[in-house]
Formats: structure tokens, sequence, C-alpha cells
């Protein structure tokens, strides 16, 4: 087709049907390319030919990773210029704050690269903050501005008293186990707590102070289980609760055993990606936050046996257990076995260690290769746990026996194992 010739100079000579924006210049010149652009502003292609087109969760047009971050100025003992400017975060321009909830506390949320430092003050109307490099917390620019490292999640800065580097002074009553503030002890405060330290939400640092009841700066799953305790008023001391717990590592899971309350456990684990994890329902309360293979755990007040299974290998990477006052002993075993005989061969003595998974009888016992019993070394009721025994080549007569290879024989209610050993005369 002849365009130039086709579109004609004029509407009378012209094939065309030609529209009022267009004009007779253009015309002939080339065919039109009607395409539409993207008209959304947040898309990363705005004002191009094509469809729009937006970055993948969490990250931006360029790849780079961001998070939510919310800023937060307590303005309690200031007025804030309602009538004017208003009260504004200033970092890469002005963003609007507000206080919704009408707590004293203005914040605006942000969308920033994760990992990466920013400078940043809030304006009150036409008031400035302080210069903060006069008050130790500014980032030694030219305006003192305050600064802070974005981390790998969403995240809350502040609250800051307007112009300082703290919080406004409050009368917060510290280890209360009121966390939320409500001025009530009950499950919404223990919801709050096992949240925050399984990084569901971020506690801020009047629910920390109320959370704390131990007192020792750092709220975890110790506190926890002094909240239960004070919302089931059971006045119960601390000497109900055991002093250590027996943690038992199996192929398919976690058992326990303590003598007395185990008050609560809080655990990290790592596994296969694709691991099926089962929580005890044997206890007050159970929860589990999983990020690809790594898993974080609190469980309270669980009775003695599974607390935690799983399908696939795993390993403990942390584990706290605690009764009122704080963390209690933890003694690790791998399920009921012989462990080791050493030396082996041996002369004259070698010792047996052993692990033991459940109260209960237990006998271990030397036999010679006929099946004849040499020497009962233990038969008695043991408690769980990790022990050693010397046997020194003698029968249960006294005598030394030949050289030669032994079975040792290690039986209770969980079944029988068995091992070799060689004496050396």
């Amino acid at each position: 087709t002849d365009w130039a010739a086709s579109a004609g100079t004029n509407a009378d000579d012209s094939e065309w049907v030609v529209l009022d924006q267009d004009t007779w210049i253009y015309l002939g010149g080339h065919p039109h390319d009607f395409a539409a652009s993207c008209g959304d502003n947040t898309a990363c292609n705005f004002g191009e030919l094509g469809d729009c087109i937006y970055p993948d969760d969490g990250f931006d047009c360029s790849g780079n990773a961001i998070i939510d971050v919310t800023f937060n100025v307590n303005m309690s003992e200031q007025v804030v210029d309602t009538e004017g400017y208003g009260l504004d975060l200033f970092l890469d321009g002005y963003h609007d704050m507000t206080d919704e909830d009408g707590d004293g506390v203005w914040s605006v949320t942000m969308s920033l690269l994760s990992n990466t430092q920013y400078s940043y003050k809030f304006k009150n109307g036409s008031e400035w903050e302080a210069n903060f490099n006069e008050l130790g917390c500014g980032d030694g620019s030219e305006y003192g501005n305050r600064f802070f490292t974005s981390e790998n999640q969403n995240m809350d800065v502040g609250p800051f008293c307007f112009s300082s580097c703290t919080n406004c002074e409050s009368e917060v009553s510290c280890g209360t186990g009121d966390t939320n503030g409500d001025s009530s002890v009950d499950v919404t405060d223990i919801v709050l707590v096992v949240q925050g330290i399984l990084g569901e939400t971020v506690l801020d640092d009047d629910q920390n102070c109320r959370a704390d009841i131990s007192g020792d700066g750092v709220v975890n799953v110790t506190d926890i289980v002094n909240i239960v305790y004070i919302i089931l008023g059971t006045g119960m001391d601390n000497n109900s609760f055991a002093d250590k717990v027996i943690v038992n590592q199996k192929e398919d899971g976690i058992s326990i055993f303590g003598q007395g309350i185990v008050g609560g456990i809080q655990l990290t684990i790592i596994h296969d990606k694709d691991t099926k994890i089962n929580l005890t329902e044997n206890s007050f309360l159970s929860d589990i936050r999983t990020n690809k293979n790594i898993s974080n755990i609190i469980i309270i007040s669980p009775e003695n046996g599974y607390i935690v299974k799983l399908d696939s290998e795993y390993e403990i990477l942390n584990m706290i257990a605690s009764d009122l006052e704080g963390e209690i002993e933890v003694n690790m075993i791998n399920e009921f076995k012989i462990l080791s005989s050493y030396p082996n061969p041996f002369n004259p003595v070698t010792t047996i260690t052993y692990t033991n998974e459940i109260e209960g009888e237990v006998s271990l016992n030397i036999y010679d290769l006929n099946g004849r019993l040499v020497k009962n070394l233990i038969s008695n009721t043991i408690k769980p746990g990790q022990f050693n025994i010397n046997w020194n080549g003698k029968d249960d007569n006294g005598f030394e026996v030949t050289s030669g290879v032994y079975l040792i024989s290690l039986k209770s209610i969980s079944g029988i194992k068995t091992s070799k050993i060689t004496l050396l005369r």
C-alpha cells in the first residue's frame, strides 16, 4: 500500500478517516501505533508503552530487597502543629505522620532497602528537631540527623521523644506481665509475648518492660511461664518445678523428661524445607514459626514425652528450658543405646557409656559368646540420662575371665541393645 498516496493532501482527496487529533502533516508518514502506555505511577514502567510491570513482593524494580519500616515519634510532651504544616518525617522528602489510635505516638511507614543505613529527622510544623550530634546519637552530618540501619525483616524505629535520643518518660510498671498495657494479665499478653519471641511482631520498649517479669532484660520463655502462672493464680512456688530436663533426640522427633513441672521450652531447629512438624497437644500452649528450613518453637508446661515430631532429619540449633526463676539445665541424649566402650580392646578395665530415655528398670550384663552370663553390672531403676560404668574383666564371683570377645547387653522397657567388647590379657 502507498500510504502517502492514499492519505492525500486534504479531506476531499484522502482515502483515510481523519480523527480530530490528527494532522495532515503526520498522515502518510507511517501507520499509527495505538499501543497503550502504563499509567500506574507505582509500576516499574510508568509512562512507557505496554502493560504495567510490577516488582516481586519484597523487592523493588531494580531487584533490591526492601522492607517496611515504621517510624514512631512520641509527641506526648509536645503540641503537634495540626493547623499548619503538620508533623512530618524527613527522609528523601517529607512524609506525613498520623496518630490513628490517639496514644500520642505518631507514625508513618515507608518501604526501604534492607541492610542499609538511613539518616532522618522529624519536623513539627516549622520546628526541626535538635542537632543529635550534640546529644550523642547523631549521624555526624552537618544537620545532626538521627540514623539507623534497616534489617532483613519489617521493623519499627522508635518511638523517640521529639528532639530526644530516647523515649519520653512514662509511668510504665515493668515486670507485671500486662504486656499489652490493658490493665489485665490474660492470655492476650501471652500471645503477644509469643509473637514477639517468634518474630511475628516487634515488642516496643514499654511492652518489653511489662513482659520482663524475670527482670533479666530479656523477654523469653521464662517470662511466658510466669505470666501463665499469674493467670492460673495457683500461688505455686519454684519448688514444684523441675531443676533440669532430659531431652531425647530421636529419629522421629524430640521427647523430654523432667522430675517436676517443666515450665517452658524454647527451641530452634533446622530441617528439610518440606518437613512436616507436629507439636504436642499435651501442653498449656504451643506455637511455631517456620522460615524456609528453620523453625522457632515455644511450648509452655509440656507433659513428659514427645513435644515435637518430624518426618525428616533435623538438628537442634538452640534450646532453652525454664522454670519460674530462669533457665534450667538441659541434658541432651540420643535415644536408648550403648554409646561406647573405652578402651576396646581393654586390659584390665573399660568404661561403658550408655543412655536411658525413660525412667524404669534397666539391666546391663556381660555375656560370653555362648550366651552364658558373666557379669551383672546394673539391675536397678534408672532415670533418663547418660551414664558411665566400669567393668574390670571379672565375673560375678570375682574371678578374672579369660581373653576373648564378650557381649554387652543393655535392657530396658525401651528394648535391648548389644555391643561387642574384647579383653586382652
